[in-house]
């Protein structure tokens, strides 16, 4: 397991009995980095979505969502608004094979091109009429 987030200290603040005085330590600091902006409607929305599902007030499509701070649980509930929202299968396996923002932006456009493809000339005519 990779600790979502790491706090550089000088000293660790300590209680009047020596023990770590957790409520004195400053929160985690989970974008060290610049992140890189959206490029396009469909990373942002990604990027909209799981800064929401993390709490978080903005994340970069370079950054990785696990080590934002997501786990298994938080890429199920990701994966779920990912369906109802685009209407893709990405399975939880497909989110670990591509944990960034961008990464899963362009599986998604994968998916849809790829179901896009499969349709025949008739149900291509039926979706646009």
């Amino acid at each position: 397991m990779v600790p979502a987030a790491f706090v550089v200290l000088d000293a660790l603040p300590l209680t009047a009995s020596g023990k770590v005085d957790r409520a004195a330590l400053p929160p985690p600091n989970r974008q060290n980095e610049p992140a890189a902006e959206p490029g396009s409607p469909l990373e942002e929305r990604v990027a909209d979505l799981v800064a929401e599902l993390l709490g978080l007030p903005a994340v970069g499509v370079d950054q990785d969502f696990f080590l934002l701070g997501g786990h298994s649980l938080l890429g199920a509930q990701l994966i779920t608004r990912l369906r109802d929202t685009y209407g893709v299968e990405l399975t939880l396996q497909g989110l670990f094979d591509h944990p960034t923002i961008g990464a899963i932006a362009a599986e998604i456009e994968r998916m849809v091109v790829e179901r896009i493809e499969s349709l025949s000339d008739d149900e291509v005519e039926a979706l646009l009429a």
